[in-house]
């Protein structure tokens, strides 16, 4: 009895505390007050709501119903076995020379610039004729010279011949007689050789074109001597455009001479053209494996040497099996998987990635075609884990 009495008046001391505290507390402080309270409230009534709704979920002897994770497959499909190539190179001329002297001289004229047409057999640039004209006159004489030495000698040994026959003179004679015919016959054939050369060198003064074309640069100015093999000039020629490309090993083997290519030139912005394979290369020019593809570009206009090109090959291969992108898992690490639904659950399987073509991956593994793998829903999926399939399973 007295325990009560002393909790009721302790109880009426705090109701005492709180209407004092109250009073001071004002309008503002009592609405903070009164906020606080509700948030309280909410917090208390969710956590109620919760256990209400884990309650309704849970079965009779309090465990919880396993729900199968939602998934997407698609169909496993054999591709067609088309793969595309892609290379870029320049627009080049199929004719094109770097044009140079086989004498060296000083360059006397260059009748041509940059941009200018030329035919074929124009005389495009001259040396220093003088040195090749003595040349020839040099040549000439000593040719002359030779023939009359020649002719003396033939004229000397019909001679003792005859007084041979009359037994005037030596067989020793007869014979020395015949030895400067041929001595002296073999000098004016070579006095004749050198005449044809000096000739040769004459005309080799005069730089010709040797097809026609446009020249695209000029690399020597009158005046400057030109050593024999030095560039004068580059000339492009008029007989069609073409690509010098250069293609991996894997396709080289598949692309034949005489095949049709597709053509962009980008940055001119045309489209659409058909090029046609004129020379497969047969070997590397480098290490990086990589074989030069030659193809031809048909007449357009506006297409020009010196343009950016890009080729796309199509070769057939031997048709693999094939799923999207979206359905290997770590497409790009040592171990790349795909999980396989059948009857409801998931199934890890090893594969092995090979070409992309538009989207999807050609795919080696113990997969089949029509089996089908997932493709969304499976971000932390395990190996024979049931699973419930979305939709109808769609390519």
């Amino acid at each position: 009895m007295r325990r009560h009495v002393e909790s009721v008046g302790v109880q009426e001391r705090l109701e005492h505390e709180i209407e004092f505290w109250w009073d001071k507390l004002g309008g503002k402080r009592r609405a903070l007050w009164l906020a606080g309270g509700c948030a309280v409230g909410f917090f208390v009534g969710a956590v109620v709501f919760g256990g209400v709704m884990g309650a309704a979920a849970a079965t009779g002897d309090g465990d919880t119903v396993p729900r199968a994770r939602s998934v997407l497959v698609v169909p496993v499909f054999r591709d067609a076995g088309l793969r595309e190539f892609r290379g870029s190179g320049l627009t080049r001329a199929v004719d094109r020379a770097e044009l140079s002297f086989t004498v060296g001289g000083r360059l006397a004229s260059r009748r041509v610039q940059i941009g200018d047409h030329v035919g074929a057999g124009d005389v495009l640039a001259e040396l220093d004729r003088a040195p090749f004209e003595n040349a020839v006159r040099a040549a000439a004489g000593g040719a002359r010279q030779a023939s009359a030495q020649s002719r003396q000698a033939a004229r000397d040994r019909r001679r003792l011949r005859s007084l041979s026959d009359a037994e005037v003179t030596s067989t020793m004679e007869l014979e020395q007689a015949t030895t400067a015919v041929r001595t002296f016959g073999g000098g004016r054939t070579s006095a004749r050789a050198q005449l044809d050369e000096a000739r040769r060198m004459l005309a080799e003064a005069n730089l010709v074109a040797p097809f026609a074309g446009v020249v695209t640069d000029v690399l020597l100015q009158p005046g400057e001597f030109a050593m024999p093999g030095r560039p004068v000039l580059i000339l492009s020629g008029d007989d069609g455009i073409e690509i010098e490309v250069e293609v991996p090993e894997v396709a080289v083997g598949r692309i034949e001479p005489g095949s049709s290519v597709h053509v962009s030139l980008p940055l001119a912005d045309i489209e659409g053209l058909t090029g046609t394979v004129r020379v497969v290369g047969l070997a590397a020019s480098h290490q990086g494996r990589v074989f030069p593809v030659i193809v031809r570009l048909p007449d357009a206009p506006r297409v020009v040497p010196g343009m950016a090109a890009e080729i796309v090959f199509q070769v057939q291969v031997e048709p693999e099996l094939a799923v999207p992108v979206t359905a290997v898992v770590d497409p790009g690490g040592h171990h790349p998987t795909v999980f396989k639904v059948h009857n409801g659950r998931a199934h890890r399987v090893a594969v092995t990635v090979h070409d992309l073509v538009e989207g999807r991956v050609t795919v080696r593994g113990a997969l089949a075609e029509g089996d089908h793998v997932v493709v969304g829903g499976h971000g932390g999926l395990t190996d024979g884990e049931e699973v419930h399939v979305q939709g109808r399973p769609t390519r």
